[in-house]
């Protein structure tokens, strides 16, 4: 996606919002399927909604410098990150991820044990 660092940082933020609004949008038709109960549509729909978020995260970073160079989209962009930053050195985030690498540990030892004794 080189062409997008040529285009205009409005064409650049016009095709980034068109993509991460198309994804947020998808989350919340994918949310009406879980509420509905139609479990198989809610994680179709879930997994395609990351076709778009990967388009627009790819635009953002083929053209950052464009993007932030506009002011209120600079603005929000640092504090969405701060807030990120935040959260990542939480207690919270933290603890989660260590317990989420022992649980991986163990599925993956059991696994692991469950390959042996099928064979």
């Amino acid at each position: 996606m080189i062409w997008i660092r040529e285009q205009h940082k409005y064409l650049v933020l016009f095709i980034f919002l068109l993509f991460f609004i198309f994804s947020e949008v998808l989350g919340v038709v994918a949310l009406a399927f879980l509420a509905d109960g139609l479990i198989l549509f809610f994680v179709i729909m879930y997994i395609v909604k990351f076709i778009p978020v990967a388009i627009a995260f790819t635009v953002l970073d083929n053209s950052k410098e464009a993007l932030l160079s506009i002011k209120w989209f600079s603005v929000i962009y640092f504090f969405v990150m701060k807030i990120i930053d935040i959260l990542k050195n939480s207690k919270l985030f933290i603890k989660t991820q260590e317990m989420f690498e022992i649980v991986k540990t163990k599925v993956a030892g059991y696994l692991k044990n469950l390959k042996l004794t099928l064979k």
